[in-house]
């Protein structure tokens, strides 16, 4: 199946223009920071097709019904240029 991000209007789009922009694409920064907020945005979106179980989770105020992943997931990247996304999704998560 095939999710198009560009479709609906998100901040995706405003990063994805500036990664585009000649002007931006110059300060290698914050076209890196965009890549970073891409895989975000992606990183969340991807989120939501996940499938979660309830758990209670033992807090400093006591007892609490938290959502979490059923599965860890497993990100990898292909070509050299995806690192970058790859790393800021990679979050530890437990097993």
């Amino acid at each position: 199946m095939i999710h198009d991000l560009s479709l609906s209007n998100s901040l995706l789009n405003q990063f994805v223009s500036e990664i585009r922009d000649v002007r931006i694409q110059t300060d290698r920064l914050r076209f890196r920071q965009n890549l970073e907020r891409i895989a975000m945005v992606i990183g969340y979106e991807i989120s939501r097709q996940m499938r979660f179980r309830a758990e209670r989770v033992k807090t400093p105020l006591g007892a609490a019904d938290c959502m979490v992943l059923e599965e860890v997931p497993i990100i990898g990247t292909i070509l050299r240029a995806g690192l970058a996304q790859a790393k800021f999704m990679d979050v530890p998560l437990p097993a």
